[in-house]
């Protein structure tokens, strides 16, 4: 009873720390990132500590050694390396307000996937798992469509381009983007006779697309077209190759067609809402100054990597290198 319910509390901690997106608050200097960065290692913590507790009841529960564990503590490992030969070894071990990225919370990020990895061990926990990981991404999309369309007392409601409970549209885009491939993944494999999670995941994938499509990020919005012909393209050449396609049974399935009658429907009540993310795209031009500015940026980079081969400069250090090859054609 006692391992029962640790694993239980700690596959609920772990589901909870999903949500840590959704949480913002003004008084911060970085609203966006302290709150949500201290609320995820709390919870981290809580289920390392009730993870050993458990690992000592059962050792069934000890860590598997294979291939992608080893990855991930050798990347952890060159990561900490490089932390302590950096140019500023406390910064880049607890890292900045602003990113919050240097060893500490990283090692939180090993220690959370270490524990996914030995804990949830039925198709059944992964179920659970990713349902509350597109809950989450379903619940910030809602607040980036309320922003967009001026829903109520909103922070930024009626911005150009939604940035949800992020902060920020371009991260906000890229966490919708995993959040409507896996709510597609559930709807391919999930196989819940209950027909309301296929309609639930259905309903996920289409607002987490349309979320993303509203932030009007370029890279992400070209970046998901990519990956959308790279998925239908390797799935008709398994597909004539005689395996079964989910993908392409899903693409004409009732949830495909209505998908595309939704977002049609919406273009054309509100063209000059989502007509913006077309022009955003179609005004890529190396002339243009956000591009010009990420050109710069990346022969600053260039220049710091050239110098620095190896182990780089150390996490959160990367102001050492944009100062000192810095272009002053950025401004």
């Amino acid at each position: 009873m006692k391992e029962l319910y640790l694993s239980k509390a700690i596959k609920y901690i772990i589901a909870f720390s999903f949500f840590t997106p959704l949480f913002f608050f003004k008084d911060f200097y970085f609203p966006f990132i302290v709150p949500k960065t201290i609320i995820f290692q709390i919870l981290v913590e809580v289920a390392l500590i009730l993870y050993v507790i458990l690992v000592f009841s059962n050792k069934k529960y000890l860590p598997k050694f294979d291939l992608l564990t080893k990855s991930v503590l050798l990347f952890f490992l060159v990561y900490v390396v490089a932390a302590l030969i950096g140019e500023n070894p406390q910064r880049s071990f607890f890292g900045v307000y602003e990113r919050m990225l240097g060893v500490f919370n990283m090692a939180h990020f090993v220690a959370l996937f270490l524990i996914v990895k030995s804990v949830f061990l039925k198709k059944e926990d992964w179920i659970f798992l990713f349902r509350s990981f597109i809950t989450a991404g379903f619940l910030s999309a809602l607040y980036g469509l309320g922003q967009a369309f001026r829903i109520g007392n909103l922070y930024n409601s009626g911005v150009n381009r939604v940035d949800s409970t992020v902060g920020n549209a371009g991260f906000f885009a890229a966490y919708m983007i995993f959040n409507f491939y896996f709510a597609l993944f559930l709807l391919l494999y999930d196989k819940a006779k209950n027909l309301f999670w296929r309609y639930y995941y259905a309903i996920v994938a289409f607002l987490s697309f349309l979320a993303m499509y509203l932030t009007e990020t370029r890279g992400a919005l070209i970046g998901f077209v990519l990956s959308l012909i790279f998925l239908i393209g390797s799935e008709v050449y398994f597909y004539k190759k005689g395996f079964k396609s989910k993908v392409i049974g899903i693409l004409k399935s009732r949830y495909a067609i209505a998908f595309y009658f939704l977002f049609a429907l919406l273009f054309g009540l509100m063209f000059d809402k989502f007509s913006g993310a077309i022009d955003r795209i179609l005004s890529i031009s190396l002339q243009d100054s956000t591009t010009k500015t990420r050109l710069y940026t990346y022969q600053i980079s260039w220049e710091g990597l050239k110098n620095n081969i190896l182990f780089g400069v150390g996490p959160e250090n990367y102001n050492l290198i944009f100062d000192k090859y810095f272009n002053p054609n950025i401004y």
